[in-house]
Order: structure tokens, then sequence, then C-alpha cells
């Protein structure tokens, strides 16, 4: 059983019971309007999702948006369903897409990548946003992970917004 964190999470419950702990959960953030029934591998009724976490970055730089905790001995998954978005009241510009992140911790050193799944959805009304992410170690038994995003805007808004995923075993996660 998966763990979802933040707000934009889809379920389909397996029959009828609300109850039913064999869930089939699909996360995703930031979803704009999902108001009609859709079947997924043949199951129906998924509801609407929206929102996320919001964390604000700072444009050029790699900017810490959430920590994973990792117990030492062990390893983590997760999958972060994101969107980069900025603004100059102007202009807009939105980039999003799905970042793998797996990390292990052997005797409190914790290794992490994160990398990209698959290809990005950017529109942008005008410019350039580009966006690399990484994981580092942070405190003790911690991954950071950062996005760079950078905004050919003078943005007054540049922020991430995203939803996770945890496989396996569930770590504490905390927003920047």
């Amino acid at each position: 059983m998966a763990t979802y964190i933040g707000t934009g999470v889809l379920n389909t419950q397996l029959g009828s019971d609300p109850n039913n702990e064999n869930a089939t959960k699909i996360g995703l953030a930031n979803l704009a309007d999902l108001d009609q029934a859709l079947t997924v591998n043949g199951l129906a009724d998924i509801q609407k999702a929206e929102g996320g976490i919001t964390v604000d970055l700072t444009g050029g730089s790699a900017t810490k948006f959430v920590s994973i905790a990792i117990a030492q001995s062990s390893a983590v998954t997760v999958l972060i369903d994101y969107e980069i978005y900025a603004t100059d009241g102007t202009d807009y510009q939105t980039r999003s897409g799905t970042v793998n992140v797996s990390a292990v911790n052997k005797a409190g050193t914790v290794t992490g990548v994160a990398a990209l799944q698959g290809t990005e959805a950017a529109a942008l009304s005008v410019g350039t946003l580009t966006n690399t992410f990484t994981a580092v170690e942070g405190s003790a038994d911690v991954l950071d992970i950062k996005a760079n995003a950078a905004s050919s805007l003078t943005e007054t808004t540049l922020q991430i917004k995203f939803a996770m995923r945890v496989v396996g075993q569930s770590p504490d996660i905390t927003a920047a």
C-alpha cells in the first residue's frame, strides 16, 4: 500500500466498500478540472483532486522544497508530481512532470538520486522556464530535495506545487 503526501490524491475503491484497505490510489497534484468520472484500468468513480503543497523558490538557486527522513539500514522511493510556476503579473509560465527519488541510508550515510520520469510538459506565454532537481544529504539521516528553477521573466512569483507518493516504507516527510 502506498502513502500519499499532499492534498492532490485521487482515490478509486475496489468494489463499493469505502473502508476497503485494498483501494487503488492514484496521486496527482494540481488537477485543474476533473468533473467527470474516469475509468483507469477498469476502475471507475475517480474523484476530483486539487491542491498539493506550495513552496516559494529562489530563481537560479537550488532551493530545498522537501526533506525526507530515512531510517538507518533502509531504502525509500518517492514519486513527486509537481508544477513549477512563474509569473511577472503579465506573462505566465508553467512546467510540470514527475520526479522519481530513490534513497538509501547505510550506517548514517544517506545517498539519493532525483530523476525525471518521462518528459516534462511546459506552457509558456513568453520566454523560457527551466528547472533541475537534485537530491542531497541534509542533516543526519535526511535527504533534501531541491529545485533549481530559472525563468526569463522578472518574476514576482516563482514556486513549486507538489504532491508525493511513497512506495514501500513510509518515511517522515517535511515540506520546506
